[in-house]
């Protein structure tokens, strides 16, 4: 609402790609590490001009994260969360 009240929007045409994949180890029958590497290209534009806000940088930025994964009841639910710097691998 607050972006909407200042007249922008959120460009995403470069993408918002997400990488999630499960490590080997440590993991078991019951538990799983999965790391995600999300590469985010979106921005705020201001809405009446097209160009992108103020202090919006139109680069794609990498965000990394981990989730630890447990099974419960036949479910896989996530137990924790956080970033972890070593998601993002080389493709």
């Amino acid at each position: 609402a607050k972006r909407r009240d200042a007249g922008q929007s959120l460009q995403v045409s470069q993408g918002l790609t997400i990488r999630p994949f499960v490590i080997s180890d440590p993991r078991s029958s019951t538990e799983a590490t999965v790391l995600d590497c999300q590469l985010d290209g979106s921005y705020f534009i201001d809405v009446a001009t097209g160009q992108p806000s103020a202090n919006q940088k139109t680069a794609i930025r990498q965000f990394s994260a981990s989730a630890l994964l447990v099974l419960v009841d036949g479910k896989w639910v996530v137990d924790r969360d956080g970033f972890q710097g070593g998601a993002c691998l080389p493709e």
